[in-house]
């Protein structure tokens, strides 16, 4: 079941699946998802490279009910999340902060992350009443920056190290990029258009 506000996501790459707010039964497939592309994000780096786990990741995540969890389910089945709420850092310089965006690999490249960051664009603004949005990206995630950066984000900034690992980057030695939506509306408009040239 699809709901009426998430109908212009839809296009031809993701005509098949459904977009919907995430609901409690589907935190453990949640944690699953995240799971394998976290591993799957680390793979090849050095236990040295790593200061934290899947686990202490989503312990950062909102959990006091003002974020907002979007799914992407093909045939019942969780195939992708963006995770929404307010910015938890002043130096982002936006209203809320996306934090978290997981697609089950061999289903990227094909609009799903696109249309689950629309959705979470127009929630984020309806339900929190969101203006600008912004996230945090490894320096050295070029693909994650590259998406971002397709969206409209702009880079505000370029954060120190110790502000980075501070603040919880997975990889320690790496500065974050601050990369930041102005306008919540443009998101959304971008991601859309991403969503259905793929």
């Amino acid at each position: 079941m699809r709901s009426v506000a998430f109908e212009s996501f839809i296009t031809p790459a993701t005509a098949t699946l459904t977009f919907r707010p995430a609901m409690q039964r589907d935190n453990p497939e949640i944690a699953r998802l995240h799971d394998a592309v976290w591993h799957e994000g680390h793979r090849g780096l050095s236990p040295a490279q790593i200061s934290g786990s899947p686990e202490d990741e989503r312990s950062l995540w909102p959990q006091d009910g003002r974020g907002i969890r979007m799914v992407a389910e093909r045939g019942g089945e969780l195939v992708g999340f963006a995770i929404g709420g307010p910015a938890r850092d002043p130096l982002l310089k936006a209203d809320t902060e996306i934090q978290a965006l997981c697609i089950r690999p061999g289903l990227r490249f094909r609009g799903i992350g696109a249309a689950l960051i629309a959705a979470l664009a127009q929630r984020l603004a309806m339900v929190l009443g969101a203006r600008q949005a912004g996230v945090w990206i490894s320096a050295v995630n070029v693909a994650a920056v590259a998406f971002a950066r397709a969206l409209g984000a702009v880079v505000e900034r370029k954060t120190a190290v110790s502000h980075a690992i501070a603040s919880g980057n997975l990889l320690t030695g790496s500065p974050r990029l601050a990369l930041v939506w102005h306008d919540i509306d443009t998101l959304a408009f971008h991601a859309k258009r991403l969503s259905a040239q793929s």
